[in-house]
């Protein structure tokens, strides 16, 4: 009788086994499948352009652990523009101004510290990549500017409060951009890399149209082009700024 009062015991803890083994399987089953935040972005960007604000910031605040991610930020600054709460839309306009402008510095730094000691080819590399990356963040922060402002235009917001009024940072970033893209430039043409370096020093021309050095640097660039009319043309323009 104990054997067979054990056997049942046994055959009890088995059934319940496999019983929750099965409520398991049918509770994952019932969950959504966890997204990424580059999916997060693209379902966001979807319900944005089918008008549905709510549904976005809903997706945006069920990942909580993407809440820093530009691709969330991104939803949640449109969405609340468009909802005219440009209140909160500013908190993450800013918020993804901000993120851009600390990945740029941080790329920046490495870059210069990189092209201070160069012991090697590998090392300009490296820090000329670190100045690509750099640039790219800081296009991207003169875009959420750019983006916020044509938004908010659209979107109804009175002209006087268009302009960045919470980008506090974005007049020094402009400066460090202008000097990264001069920096940049000048590596790459140590590099003969002369391509990506005249694109550099038309970006800090651009930037910076009274500056002597991106002038000269454009210069020299063209000089190693044989552009020669080009290069004094902005010799030139350099000594006229003030530039050697």
């Amino acid at each position: 009788m104990a054997a067979l009062q054990l056997k049942k015991e046994k055959m009890k803890k088995t059934a319940l086994l496999i019983a929750l083994t099965v409520l398991s399987a049918v509770v994952t089953l019932a969950q959504p499948a966890k997204l990424t935040k580059e999916q997060v972005g693209e379902q966001g960007n979807a319900l944005l352009n089918a008008g549905k604000q709510k549904e976005a910031l809903e997706l945006a605040d069920a990942y909580p652990e993407f809440a820093g991610e530009v691709e969330v930020l991104y939803i949640k600054s449109i969405a609340y523009t468009e909802l005219k709460d440009y209140q909160q839309a500013d908190i993450y306009f800013q918020k993804q101004f901000d993120t851009f402008r600390s990945n740029g510095d941080s790329a920046r730094e490495q870059g210069v510290e990189l092209a201070k000691n160069p012991t090697n080819r590998a090392t300009n590399d490296l820090a000329a990549l670190m100045f690509g990356v750099s640039l790219i963040s800081y296009a991207s922060a003169d875009m959420v500017n750019s983006l916020r402002a044509t938004a908010f235009e659209k979107n109804g917001m009175p002209a006087a409060r268009r302009k960045p009024v919470n980008l506090g940072s974005f007049d020094e970033m402009k400066t460090v951009y202008l000097e990264t893209s001069i920096q940049a430039g000048l590596l790459q043409l140590k590099l003969n890399q002369l391509k990506d370096a005249l694109s550099n020093l038309n970006k800090a021309v651009e930037l910076g149209p009274t500056d002597a050095a991106a002038y000269r640097g454009r210069a020299q660039v063209y000089r190693k082009m044989r552009k020669l009319v080009l290069a004094r043309a902005d010799e030139t323009k350099a000594r006229k700024l003030g530039g050697k």
